[in-house]
């Protein structure tokens, strides 16, 4: 008897981290087939010193695959953008004269 709950908690600690980690690919993938333009209008600092972005909406910018920490770079004005199927995402920030410049790229495959 008592192999036999060994044996269930082994193949139930098994299932959850086999679902865990599909699940975190099926959010990676869905994360990389998208496109991204998102004009930064407020930060918000969590207490976790993580940064959200949000736009002029109040919509706010998931980036699962990515981390800010506080004190970040990005600010108010800085647009981010990701096109399809890569992993850089690239921050815009916008100069006096009204050009885009990037101000910084930063590739998943750099966080990990």
């Amino acid at each position: 008897m008592k192999k036999s709950i060994i044996f269930f908690l082994i193949a139930f600690l098994c299932i959850v981290l086999l679902i865990t980690y599909f699940l975190n690919i099926k959010n990676r993938n869905v994360e990389l087939n998208r496109d991204i333009y998102f004009v930064v209008d407020k930060v918000e600092i969590t207490p976790a010193l993580r940064c959200r972005f949000y736009d002029e909406k109040g919509n706010k910018l998931v980036l699962n695959s990515y981390t800010f920490y506080a004190p970040t770079e990005i600010k108010k004005g800085d647009i981010i953008t990701k096109k399809i199927n890569s992993n850089e995402l690239i921050i815009y920030r916008v100069n006096s004269c009204g050009e885009k410049n990037i101000y910084l790229k930063v590739n998943i495959k750099d966080r990990q």
